[in-house]
């Protein structure tokens, strides 16, 4: 691309100074004429592409620079989940043992449950004993 521009430039200049010369009379055949037409048209061609490519890859950058804001936020939003998540599981622990400990002291002990029949055969005998 850069070397068919430089052709068509070169071609140009080259041209320009025969024009420019005081010997007029150098002139071109027919096909190389229209090769160096051919040169030139594509050349201009060939930097329009160059301006469409340059837009492109701008407009690119600017998108890859929003995506990577867009993931770092993400990833400060991770985080901040993480430590939430770390800290409702410290909780959930904590609630479980309570209930543990809660259940432990609802439930009767066996040695209560022994007194409990302990103070009633004795309460039976001592019915017992007075009828």
């Amino acid at each position: 691309m850069k070397k068919n521009l430089g052709l068509a430039l070169t071609i140009l200049v080259i041209s320009l100074w025969i024009n420019l010369s005081p010997a007029h009379a150098v002139c071109f055949d027919f096909e190389t004429g229209s090769r160096m037409v051919v040169e030139l048209e594509l050349s201009q061609i060939e930097k329009e592409k160059c301006t469409l490519v340059e837009e492109s890859k701008n407009e690119l950058m600017g998108q890859i620079d929003s995506l990577t804001t867009i993931v770092e936020k993400r990833e400060q939003e991770l985080e901040l989940k993480d430590k939430q998540m770390d800290e409702y599981k410290g909780l959930i622990k904590e609630q479980n043992q309570l209930c543990k400990e809660a259940i432990k002291e609802a439930k009767p002990s066996i040695m209560d449950g022994f007194l409990k029949i302990l103070a009633g055969v004795a309460i039976g005998i001592g019915i017992a004993l007075t009828l």
